[in-house]
């Protein structure tokens, strides 16, 4: 259901934020370790300034299991875009091949112990980490999750593959378990969500005390319960 992202421009509330992330980094590539399909990134890399000079690489714990992902991405051609074609795990990369990383709404799925891991890992390191959320432990996030079950009913012909349109409606409409799914999945995702106060707090006990984090709420009529950004920023970096 990535493609609701096209459909409601969702990614594109975050492209201030990711343009002056990727800017702040210089020549370095953009890492997402947790690139999903890959889908949502290819909408980022495609909405932004191509005089940025952006560069992502991608990749995802899961990628042998499903291959195709990385290989579409890969076969768009571009340049500055490339998937992984083998499984990494992120908390086992070594210190000299940390890269500043993005993560796109994939940062809750990590529990406070690896959230610490990965920013010891990664801003220790000097990289600096901009992690862009969909949800949020707050009401109107809740409440817009509910509407995911909604939307799916609605934009079902928009979203949906041709070769898997014929299961996707039954389960759809026939029996709704991929409404009640994307309920399920939203209201979960926004409950895991990390606060500020947490994630301070777990700077404080790394010792980061020269990391600031600026966040930031994007929203639109199409998305009113909006976007966040987190941006960990290293202050006096060389």
């Amino acid at each position: 259901m990535s493609k609701i992202y096209f459909v409601f421009g969702i990614h594109k509330l975050w492209r201030k934020e990711i343009s002056e992330f990727v800017e702040r980094q210089g020549a370095e590539s953009i890492h997402d370790p947790c690139a999903g399909s890959g889908y949502v990134n290819q909408l980022i890399f495609e909405s932004l300034d191509k005089n940025l000079g952006a560069k992502f690489y991608l990749s995802d714990l899961m990628t042998d299991e499903s291959p195709e992902f990385a290989k579409q991405i890969n076969s768009l051609g571009y340049q500055d875009l490339k998937f992984a074609e083998e499984s990494i795990d992120l908390l086992k990369i070594e210190a000299s091949k940390q890269m500043p990383k993005m993560f796109v709404n994939s940062f809750h799925h990590f529990n406070n112990e690896q959230v610490k891991e990965i920013l010891k890992n990664t801003l220790g390191q000097g990289k600096e980490i901009l992690v862009l959320e969909y949800c949020r432990k707050t009401p109107d996030s809740l409440v817009s999750m509910l509407f995911g079950g909604v939307l799916s009913l609605l934009f079902f012909p928009f979203v949906v593959e041709k070769k898997f349109i014929i299961p996707s409606f039954i389960f759809t409409y026939l029996i709704p378990i991929i409404p009640f799914m994307l309920v399920w999945d939203g209201i979960v995702s926004c409950l895991r969500t990390h606060t500020i106060s947490s994630l301070k707090q777990i700077l404080v006990e790394l010792n980061l005390t020269n990391v600031l984090i600026e966040k930031k709420t994007r929203r639109s009529l199409l998305y009113p319960s909006g976007v966040d950004s987190y941006f960990f920023k290293i202050e006096n970096r060389k």
